[in-house]
């Protein structure tokens, strides 16, 4: 009469074939035996390394009965677009700092003519482009 395998054994020797398959990874499958009933859980990405576990189990010397608790969760589809920076939200001050910038701004618009100021046209009609004025820079003796 032969010896009964261990559930050990059967587990080590299960691991070890679904490693040399390539099913241990990307696939995560955990095998447990139980009086030679081996259940298998996890996940696995095709029906196809679904079936191979199962029927590399049942070859295994010392298995009675194979349980599937494994799910299948295909391989997500690898997306080659460049993730949104990270953009820190304001504090409390740099906001308030923004809106007075921008307040400031919206209040002393230069770039718009003064009322008085009739748009000014060259000799074949077309308008011309005004420009806020330059400031001028100093003179050397500081007038």
């Amino acid at each position: 009469m032969k010896t009964p395998i261990s559930d050990q054994t059967i587990n080590r020797n299960i691991t070890q074939l679904l490693a040399s398959r390539g099913l241990r990874s990307p696939c995560h499958i955990t095998v447990q035996s139980s009086n030679g009933v081996v259940t298998f859980t996890g996940t696995v990405q095709r029906q196809q390394q679904r079936d191979a576990a199962h029927q590399l189990a049942q070859n295994v010397e010392g298995v009675r009965r194979v349980v599937d608790r494994m799910t299948i969760k295909p391989l997500a589809k690898q997306s080659y677009e460049q993730p949104p920076a990270y953009v820190r939200p304001l504090t409390e001050e740099e906001a308030a700092a923004k809106a007075a910038a921008a307040e400031q701004e919206a209040t002393s618009d230069d770039t718009q003519p003064a009322v008085d100021e009739a748009p000014k046209y060259d000799k074949q009609g077309k308008r011309l482009q005004v420009s806020a004025p330059r400031p001028q820079a100093p003179l050397a003796d500081g007038k």
